[in-house]
């Protein structure tokens, strides 16, 4: 009898030690003058990002969808759709956004981590191996993380 798939929980919080997180620089940078489609996607940044932290990853897609509709080149809200997609296990959509924002940016460790998450899922072995090879060092470990950085990068 085959084991049974592990099964784990998105963390709560950020897999990524450090503030590399599109949605706090993007909140700190609201606090200047902004467009009101700018403030728009701060505030929809901002909204969605305290939906994943509830572990209301579904949700966050949903107003992140609304947002993208009518800022559809917006690189912060597809970066935070690749996370709200990674976490509500909604593969297609995280891959549909990886074309829209790589290559990845210094800092951006976070997204890496969700891209190779949602390339595995989806059979793309190779390229989510060299993502998680990036990433992996700056990684702050939970179950979730250590489960797809062993999954992905297994030790040889």
């Amino acid at each position: 009898i085959p084991a049974p798939p592990v099964v784990t929980e998105p963390p709560p919080s950020s897999p990524v030690v450090g503030s590399s997180d599109v949605v706090d620089a993007r909140t700190e940078a609201s606090r200047g003058s902004f467009s009101g489609a700018q403030d728009r996607v701060g505030a929809a940044l901002t909204s969605a990002k305290k939906m994943m932290n509830s572990n209301k990853a579904a949700e966050a897609q949903r107003v992140l969808r609304d947002e993208l509709i009518k800022n559809p080149g917006s690189r912060e809200l597809r970066l935070a759709m690749l996370e709200a997609s990674c976490l509500a296990r909604d593969w297609r959509t995280g891959d549909a956004q990886l074309a829209l924002v790589e290559p990845f940016r210094a800092g951006e460790d976070r997204y890496r981590f969700y891209a190779a998450v949602v390339l595995w899922e989806t059979g793309k072995e190779e390229p989510a191996k060299k993502l998680m090879a990036a990433a992996a060092p700056r990684l702050a470990p939970s179950a979730f993380v250590d489960h797809y950085v062993k999954l992905i990068l297994p030790e040889e």
